[in-house]
């Protein structure tokens, strides 16, 4: 491992011109040429400069709308709405002003960010309403509209969890469980983010002072142009729902605990293609993973006792993710094909030590490159990156970021461009020494610390735990994030740091040559290397065009543009340039 100061160095790329082709590059991984590192992290704005904002929490919740990120930030006087376009005169408040306890749940409709909202004040109690902003006022001072004062949204136990969603988006309509008085209780709505078009779905049930739905199971998801969810009727139980939409079109979809009364209380609902996979009880198997199309017949068993299903990526046609055994209590990776016969388990996380009085689950699971990238937990190593390629024996640790120190503790994986960003607390004996950004291209010799510019040894990241710290997120060319590291900045500094991969690599462990010509090309990209394993090629923003093993590229279909292609030798050698479509 090495670290790379995120300021002007040497590199290791080498740009020759060919004498018999004007167009033909070289690129060599020696170590003579000199360049710079374009990852230089730059302060952006501190959100709570002013006079509103007070000490201000790092974002939260991010959506993106019109170009823009719009997220959530907590304010002394209650919470905060900001946007920004990554540039300093472009981040700016929407609103802030919302004396709330709680904002949560944002869904973009209509070129509207839609939330639901928890006053503090005294006059509205701690209830929850459908709240929006129209963006009009993006350059400061936008008002935060209700769209029902008498409409009460119910609200999960954890508002602001980032894979169940109370408030989703279906055929141009916004669905959620709310009450205009609790004699009726908490039943399905929608709006097309009107007062007028804001009406109950259905009475799921009846009975007078009684919820259709409860905060243990609560959530809402689509597939096909279906909402899904748990809701009790008060005959069946807690059972699957579907919706259309309409109230003729809103029915149980499965009872699969047939006991009168006692439902199978669905929860954890993943979607997976056109169906969604999700946790259930139902006799005689207690807590398994079942799956659904929408449809009665389609809604299966995959396999039974597991339970806590979460952190979910696909890869490769399949869906992994992390569930415990019971009653064995064993947690591990799990994958699915939507079949029973491909339902099975990866990887089983090391049990509790009796030395140890907690143990980090397995999280952050994300696909990359073909792999998948989880935290994990080992007594050899403490809390660190993983691995997997989907089997049993190619799940093992990936890099012990700082072998001196306890843990690590990955968190809050996310690709951007050609490389996967994330976060590293770095303990020992108890304490944090530091919080860094890391990011990967997915070799270990490629797996970098980015060191803010004069942080002096303080924090480079600012972590919240209860929220996990604020979200790394990508956004054009540049992943944002907040920081405080610098005396009098608050957590919601917001940073930038250019998504560029070139120029990083490992300092005399590589000689590999590749030669790609011609360049401009209007038709074929061709590589010269003694082992090409794979190449590809990217906008210049990161998205991914195209993969091949040949060294031949037919790019006629590109459109005129400048574009990046990242070469991958036999040895793990992986080298990007640019090259220009005519």
């Amino acid at each position: 491992m090495y670290v790379i100061n995120l300021k002007p160095i040497t590199y290791l790329a080498c740009f020759k011109k060919s004498v018999k082709m004007k167009s033909l590059f070289t690129l060599v991984f020696a170590c003579t040429a000199a360049g710079s590192i374009a990852q230089v992290p730059e302060f952006v704005n501190d959100l709570s400069t002013g006079p509103d904002f007070g000490y201000a929490s790092p974002m939260r919740e991010v959506v993106m709308y019109n170009n823009r990120l719009v997220s959530f930030i907590g304010i002394p006087s209650g919470n905060g709405i900001i946007t920004t376009d990554g540039t300093a005169t472009g981040t700016k408040p929407v609103d802030l002003a919302i004396s709330t306890a709680q904002i949560h749940n944002p869904v973009v409709l209509n070129n509207k960010v839609y939330y639901i909202d928890q006053p503090n004040t005294s006059s509205a109690g701690w209830h929850n309403f459908l709240c929006y902003t129209d963006g009009i006022n993006f350059s400061g001072g936008g008002r935060v509209n209700e769209i029902s004062d008498s409409l009460e949204l119910y609200a999960m136990a954890d508002q602001h969890s980032y894979d169940k969603k109370a408030l989703v988006a279906m055929n141009g309509k916004l669905y959620f469980f709310a009450t205009e008085n609790f004699y009726n209780g908490f039943e399905l709505y929608s709006s097309d983010g009107t007062r007028a078009g804001t009406k109950k779905v259905k009475d799921i049930n009846p009975h007078p002072y009684t919820n259709a739905v409860n905060q243990t199971t609560y959530e809402l998801a689509t597939i096909n142009g279906k909402l899904i969810f748990p809701a009790d009727d008060d005959t069946h139980g807690n059972e699957l729902w579907i919706s259309d939409g309409t109230e003729a079109g809103t029915q149980i979809l499965a009872d699969l605990n047939t006991i009168l009364g006692v439902g199978s209380n669905p929860s954890n609902l993943i979607p997976f293609g056109n169906k969604i996979i999700f946790n259930a009880a139902a006799v005689p198997f207690d807590t398994a993973i079942w799956m659904t199309d929408g449809t009665a017949a389609g809604t299966v068993l995959l396999k039974d006792s597991l339970i806590n299903m979460s952190d979910y990526a696909e890869l490769n046609g399949k869906l992994y993710f992390y569930a415990r055994a019971i009653p064995s209590n064993k947690e591990g990776i799990y994958e699915t094909d939507g079949t029973a016969a491909g339902t099975r388990k990866v990887w089983e996380a090391e049990p509790l030590g009796s030395y140890l009085s907690y143990r980090p689950k397995p999280a952050w699971l994300t696909a990359f490159k073909g792999r998948l990238y989880f935290s994990a937990y080992s007594t050899a190593t403490g809390q660190e990156l993983w691995q997997s390629d989907g089997t049993p024996s190619g799940t093992k640790i990936f890099m012990d970021l700082d072998n001196s120190l306890t843990s690590t503790s990955p968190a809050q994986m996310v690709v951007a461009g050609t490389r996967m960003f994330f976060k590293a607390v770095r303990w020992k004996n108890s304490s944090i020494v530091n919080v860094d950004i890391w990011s990967t291209d997915g070799t270990v010799a490629n797996t970098v610390r980015h060191d803010l510019p004069n942080a002096s040894g303080q924090l480079a990241f600012q972590e919240d735990y209860t929220l996990m710290g604020s979200p790394i997120v990508p956004f054009g060319k540049y992943i944002l994030f907040n920081n405080s590291y610098n005396t009098g900045q608050s957590p919601s500094a917001l940073w930038r740091m250019e998504i560029n991969p070139v120029g990083i690599t490992d300092p005399g462990q590589h000689t590999a040559s590749f030669e790609i010509y011609p360049n401009p090309t209007s038709d074929y990209i061709n590589i010269k290397s003694a082992g090409l394993q794979s190449a590809t090629i990217y906008t210049q923003d990161g998205k991914k065009l195209m993969e091949t093993k040949s060294n031949h590229i037919d790019v006629r279909s590109l459109s005129p543009g400048m574009y990046i292609i990242e070469a991958v030798a036999n040895d793990g050698t992986i080298q990007q340039t640019k090259f220009n479509k005519k």
